[in-house]
Formats: structure tokens, C-alpha cells, sequence
């Protein structure tokens, strides 16, 4: 017994049947692997994918309509275009199902600065092993949309709020925007939406995004996460690897104002590499007056929709005319003269702003933010030495460590990390002057937080006295405490308040500051969480919090955050209650030494219970090291390592190609239970750490070869602390050997 719902004219009418039969639906395979070919334009590297003519099948209940078909032209690297089409879509028919994305998602540390091609390095320059695909390029338009008719068929990976998704709507519907929320309302992952939706609808191919340096991370977090399946490319590194990224495939490229603006002035980007379908600026204002060359860059770009994010409106005639010279150029030249109320009101129709006073109801009470940012080159050679001889002290002392010990060394690294040797500057400070001057344009107030004086809070008041800069310390005597205070709270030109960790207040919240920056912090982030209380017992009505903490890659920031997070102990993974004191024991001293300065201590001598028979070990020195390698050839060293691979069980293992000084490859193979296993082994002779760049770069290679499953890096030196980590989440695809276990086995041989 069921029901049927009978078409009639004039409206349905439901009515009992018995013994009603449905016949089962067909299913095939569409489009059919045969009827996929490849038609060749004038240009023998374009091609257009063509479906031949479907036959129309009369499936129960009625007859379905052939699907429309849109054709893509895709630009391929080489002449043998056609191959590698066929190649990207895999053999047999095509699998229906989401494409998802291939980019590696992290969710805790730094965001990866990804670029859309594999290379690995090469003496003298870079070699792409793995340039865009062609299904990656198509990816956009195979996949579901990012905004569909129904809310709950979103493949988002979070719900937006409204105030985004009303963003996201503007920056569909208008070819220029100027987005100018208050800072820390989500302005970025309005457009990594709205980019994800016009890159699936065809109306962009290939979109540049230009920000501050210290924002690229950020960006590229976003990107990844919101935009999964757009192809990302930060240009950064050298000349020669600027070249690579600007010269390959993908939909959106990155970078920073300073080097658009060197790059255009090399001649590194030609007038036919400018072109793009969107181009988005952030935070342009905070960068007008650095260099004229910004300016000139960017009026070479060609691009048919042009967005902008600020903190704020202008404050300036001026500044409105440089803005929207770059967004609507057409527009600006009639405005000149114009008074600033004329100005603003020429361009309103341009501009959504939205303040955190009046979406108050609709964001979260309060939200963190991580900024990672990187270290240049002075910086970053100061950092190394500092952490070389930190290492060195701590391992002279032996069983002797203290927390004491530990404390003093990480606070000098960190220090290092927030300025540039005998500078006011670094990628941190100029991360934070951005943020201070977006708050303040907003008419807003912030409170900064440092561990330090000398190398903390003296440093910065100088650099940010311009917006309005007062000082908290520890042992500053309670009449002027609450002085200063007051006129934070008062006055309106007081904008940011530099208070020392551990400082107090006068016991009464901070409501006028609904920004806080911990510019440093130690490990306990319950100490960062009840600092932030005392500013705010409770996040009640009232304006939303935004908090940020700057953390700085590769250095030790990266490795106690990567600690923390796999113990649970980061702000956002902590109860709001959690006191500093049930914190405190959860690190260990080998926990330090380990895991986060990366010292080994000779383990004390003890009385052997094996035999005098057996053999036994220990670690040799660096130098030792370095003294014994330096003395053999590189065949004999070869040789040796030929000998490890095969005690490992492989029994065949031979050379590719011919060694340098410097090191080579071999492929190593064994069978079991009929299983044929290969594995691509390397072998680096080097002074120095092995970067998790060579990692990478080693595993792309063993991707890139069929014939691998597996890849072994052997050095006579150590990795770095990221290198190992990546190690131990490539799930045994690549295996670590270093100095110590190669001089290891040569003693086992017998040859020392």
C-alpha cells in the first residue's frame, strides 16, 4: 500500500495505489572514459576538452536533459601537452565524487608559505619537479560551490557570520571595494570566500594579492583554509625563486608591497605578467608613504575588479584620492579639489564599513589571534649565533641544568626575536606598528604587552609615541599608576597603554581597550590568559576583544608552540580558569633540552652490566665529527652509507648518477612477501643542520618517481628541529639519519 502524487492540470492530487512497481534508475559512468578527447587550437599548447555527443537515455520517472558543458582553456607548460592532460586525469573512467584539496592543511604553527609547483634545489639554482596540474587548475569549477542556494549544502569549512557573508556579497556584486571594518573582523576571510566563488563562477583566473611583509603568513593561513581549492603561490626568496613563482601557473598570487614593487623595477615582472582579473590590496594606507615605487607598481597592474581592506575611512582628502586612484582610477581625476565630505561622498558607493560597536551582538565576545612572521636575513643570522652559544653553555653544564639555566637562555633567544641587533626594528615591531595604526585611524585603544624593559617596552615607546604611547611597569608607584590610567581612559589621543607583564592595574576594567597585543610572552599562557582577565574580569556587553600573539618562525617561538599544542596547553585549547601554577610543571627539564633548544647532554658515565665483549657507544662531538668526515673521500663515505642501507635490510642498492663532494643518491630496494619496496636514499656531507627545506625537498623528489614509496636522508652532521618534525608526520615515508648513528655504524665495522 502506498502513495502516489498524480500530475494533473489544475494542481497535484494525492491518491492510494496498491501493487505500485518503480523500475530501478540506470546508472553509468558520465562522461564515458571514450568519449573524453582532446581538440588542438593554433597554439599547439592549447587545447580545449571536448565530451562527444551523450545519447539521452529515458530514465524512470521522465527524460533528462543533456548537462551544458562549458569549455576551459588551460595554458600547459610544454608541447607535450596532450599526454600530460590525459595523465592528469588518471587512467579508466573518470570517478564522480568532490574533488578535495591536495594543499597540506595545518592546523597548528605557522602557516606554510606554499607556492602551486614542487622544486627541489640545485647547485646553482632551482629544478620544478612538479608543475600545476591541469585538474588542479580546473579545480574551481569541479567542485561544489562555496555559496549555494541553501546555507546548510555549504562546504565551508566554518559557518560565516552575517556581517561576513554581507562582505562576501559585496565583493561579488562590485568590480571596486573598499572594505573598511575595524581591525580583527574577518575582513581577509571575506575575500578568500568571495575569490573561491568567482574563480568557480569563471570570472577570474588568476588574482594577486598584495599586503604588508608581516601579513603574508596570515594570508596564506586563510587562503588555505577558506580557498582550499585555489593554487597559492607566495612569492618570496630570491631573485631566481621569485622568477619560478611569478613564471608558473596559479590562481592567486601573493606577496608583499616592497617586493611588487622591486620586482617591477628589475624588469623581474613584465607588463604581460601584471595582468589579472582581481587584485586585492591590504592595508595599503599603512605602506603610502614607505617608498614612491609602491605606488608605481601598482598603477601597472591591470585588473578589471580592485578591493581594498583598511581599518578605517580615510582620514584625509588626500588619502581618499590615493585609495581609490588604484580602485576606480576612471573616477579620481574629476575629484581633485574636491573638499573631503565631497570626496567621501563620491565614493561612498564604493566603501561598506562596519564598526565592532555595532555588530557587537552578532561577533564572538572575544577573539585570538596568532600572527606569524618571519625573521630577515641580519636577524636571522643574529638568532643563530645567540642559540649556538646558548646550546653550548647549557651542554657544558652537564647534569648541573637548572630551570634557572633555562629561563636565561630563553629569554635572551627571545629577545633577539623582537628587535634587529642595535635597531628599533624587525618583522615584529613593523607587524605591530600596522596593528597600533589601524586601531588608532579606528578610534579605538590597545594595550601592548612585554616581558621586557630594555629589550621590550623602552624599545617600542619610541616607536610608537606618534600614536598616543603610555607606560605600565611593575614598580610603578600606585599615584601614578592610576594617573596614567585615567588618562587612557579619558583621553581620547592616549591610544595605546605598554604595560610590563605582571603589572597591575587599579582593580577596574579596561573597557576602552578592546585590543591586546602580546608583542612577546613567556611559555605559560595561563600567565597571557590572567593578564588579559585583569583588563577584562568579564566579557560581558559591550564592545567584542581582539587579542593577538606574535610568534615567530623557525626559531624557538615555533618550537614551544608546537609543544604546547600537542600537550593542550594553548590559550584556545585551556579553561579560562586555568591558573599559572597548574601549568607550570607540565614542561620538564629534558622537555627544554630536547624537544625546544634542542641540547644533548652527554649522558654521565655509569658501570656497564653488558660484557666488556659488547660494544658500546657514545655520542660523539660535533667537532668530532666534523674532524673524522673531513678525512674521508666522498666514494669511501659512499661506500659506507651503501653498507648502512643495505644492514637495514635492503639488499640492492645502487647509485644514481655520479657523486659530488658534497654527497649523492642511490635507490634501495627489497622484496617481501612478494612486495617490492624502493626507496630513494640521499646523502648530504655538510657542516652545518639539515633544513627542513632539504627534507621537503627529498620527499617531493621520491613523489615525483613512480618507483618509491619511501625516501632516507643520511648526513654526517644533524637535522633541525622542524626537519625531524616533518619526519614524524610524513607516516614513515621519510626515515632521518644522522652523523652520529653513520659514525656509529663505521665503529660496528671496525674501521674506526
Amino acid at each position: 500500500m502506498g502513495r502516489a502524487i498524480s500530475p494533473l492540470r489544475g494542481g497535484g492530487k494525492i491518491t492510494a495505489v496498491r501493487g505500485l512497481r518503480l523500475a530501478l534508475t540506470p546508472i553509468s559512468d558520465f562522461p564515458h572514459w571514450s568519449q573524453i578527447s582532446l581538440q588542438p587550437l593554433n597554439d599547439i599548447r592549447l587545447f580545449y576538452l571536448q565530451l562527444d555527443a551523450v545519447p539521452i537515455v529515458d530514465y524512470p520517472p521522465g527524460r533528462l536533459e543533456p548537462p551544458e558543458i562549458t569549455a576551459s582553456p588551460v595554458q600547459l607548460p610544454d608541447s607535450d601537452a596532450g599526454y600530460q592532460m590525459l595523465e592528469a586525469f588518471g587512467p579508466g573512467p573518470p570517478q564522480g565524487g568532490r574533488f578535495k584539496s591536495t594543499a597540506e592543511i595545518l592546523k597548528d604553527g605557522p602557516p606554510p608559505m606554499v607556492r602551486s609547483y614542487r622544486q627541489i634545489e640545485e647547485e646553482g639554482g632551482y629544478k620544478i619537479i612538479a608543475p600545476p596540474g591541469l585538474v588542479d587548475l580546473l579545480r574551481p569549477r569541479l567542485e561544489p560551490p562555496v555559496l549555494p542556494s541553501e546555507p546548510a549544502l555549504s562546504v565551508l569549512p566554518e559557518p560565516l557570520r552575517d556581517d561576513q557573508l554581507e562582505a562576501v556579497r559585496a565583493f561579488l556584486d562590485r568590480e571596486a571595494l573598499l572594505l573598511a571594518d575595524d581591525p580583527g573582523m574577518g575582513k581577509q576571510v571575506a575575500v578568500c570566500v568571495a575569490l573561491a566563488a568567482l574563480f568557480q563562477q569563471g570570472v577570474a583566473r588568476r588574482a594577486l594579492i598584495v599586503c604588508p611583509e608581516g601579513a603574508r603568513r596570515q594570508w596564506a593561513g586563510n587562503l588555505t583554509h577558506w580557498a582550499p581549492g585555489l593554487l597559492l603561490t607566495v612569492v618570496h626568496g630570491d631573485n631566481m625563486q621569485r622568477e619560478l613563482d611569478w613564471d608558473n601557473q596559479a590562481h592567486i598570487y601573493l606577496t608583499d608591497f616592497l617586493t611588487l614593487a622591486k620586482d617591477v623595477e628589475s624588469g623581474l615582472l613584465t607588463k604581460d605578467k601584471l595582468a589579472f582579473d582581481i587584485l586585492a590590496l591590504d592595508n595599503l594606507l599603512a605602506v603610502r608613504f614607505q617608498t614612491r615605487e609602491i605606488a608605481s607598481a601598482l598603477k601597472l597592474v591591470s585588473a578589471e575588479r580592485r578591493w581594498a581592506l583598511t581599518g578605517s575611512l580615510p582620514g584625509e582628502t588626500e588619502s581618499w584620492l590615493y585609495l581609490f586612484g588604484l580602485l576606480t582610477p576612471d573616477r579620481v581625476g574629476s575629484a581633485t579639489g574636491l573638499t573631503l565630505p565631497d570626496v567621501q561622498k563620491r565614493f561612498l558607493p564604493y566603501v561598506l564599513r562596519r564598526t565592532k560597536v555595532e555588530l557587537a551582538d552578532k561577533l564572538p565576545r572575544q577573539m585570538r589571534h596568532e600572527i606569524w612572521l618571519d625573521l630577515d636575513e641580519h636577524q636571522a643570522q643574529a638568532y643563530q649565533d645567540a642559540l649556538s652559544e646558548e646550546r653550548n653553555r647549557l651542554a657544558k653544564l652537564g647534569g648541573s641544568v637548572t630551570r634557572t639555566h633555562l629561563a636565561a637562555a630563553v629569554e635572551r633567544l627571545k629577545q633577539v626575536c623582537n628587535f634587529a641587533p642595535e635597531l628599533l626594528d624587525s618583522a615584529k615591531v613593523r607587524a605591530l606598528v600596522d596593528l597600533v595604526e589601524e586601531v588608532s585611524a579606528s578610534g579605538t585603544k590597545i594595550v601592548v604587552f612585554s616581558q621586557y624593559r630594555e629589550n621590550g617596552l623602552d624599545r617600542l615607546r619610541p616607536v610608537l609615541e606618534a600614536y598616543g604611547a603610555l607606560c605600565l611597569q611593575t614598580d610603578t608607584a600606585e599615584d601614578q599608576r592610576n594617573k596614567i590610567l585615567e588618562a587612557f581612559r579619558k583621553k581620547a589621543m592616549w591610544h595605546v597603554l605598554l604595560m610590563e607583564m605582571g603589572a597591575r592595574t587599579d582593580g577596574e576594567p579596561l573597557a576602552e581597550a578592546t585590543y591586546i597585543a602580546h608583542f612577546d610572552h613567556g611559555w605559560n599562557p595561563a600567565i597571557r590568559r590572567r593578564a588579559e582577565r585583569r583588563l577584562h574580569p568579564s566579557l560581558g556587553p559591550g564592545a567584542p576583544v581582539n587579542v593577538y600573539e606574535y610568534w615567530v618562525a623557525d626559531t624557538i617561538d615555533e618550537r614551544i608552540y608546537a609543544l604546547l599544542a600537542a600537550r593542550g596547553l594553548l590559550p584556545r585549547q585551556m579553561p579560562t580558569d586555568t591558573q599559572p601554577a597548574e601549568v607550570e610543571e607540565r614542561l620538564t627539564i629534558d622537555d627544554w633540552l630536547r624537544d625546544i633548544l634542542e641540547v644533548r647532554l652527554s649522558p654521565e658515565l655509569t658501570p656497564q652490566e653488558t660484557p666488556p665483549s659488547a660494544p658500546t657507544f657514545q655520542r660523539p662531538t660535533t667537532g668530532l665529527l666534523q674532524s673524522y668526515f673531513s678525512k674521508l673521500s666522498i666514494d669511501e663515505l659512499m661506500d659506507t652509507v651503501k653498507l648502512m642501507i643495505q644492514a637495514l635490510g635492503y639488499s640492492l642498492v645502487e647509485l644514481i648518477g655520479e657523486p659530488d663532494e658534497n654527497g649523492g643518491d642511490m635507490l634501495a630496494r627489497r622484496q617481501e612477501l612478494g612486495v617490492i619496496e624502493r626507496v630513494l636514499v640521499r646523502f648530504i656531507r655538510t657542516k652545518k643542520k639539515i633544513s627542513v627545506s632539504q627534507g621537503r625537498a627529498l620527499l617531493s623528489e621520491m613523489e615525483a618517481r613512480e618507483d618509491c614509496s619511501g625516501a632516507c636522508l643520511v648526513t654526517t652532521t644533524d637535522f633541525t628541529y622542524p626537519c625531524e618534525k616533518l619526519a614524524g608526520e610524513s607516516q614513515d615515508r621519510l626515515k632521518l639519519i644522522a652523523g652520529a648513528e653513520l659514525y656509529r655504524h663505521i665503529q660496528i665495522l671496525g674501521n674506526i
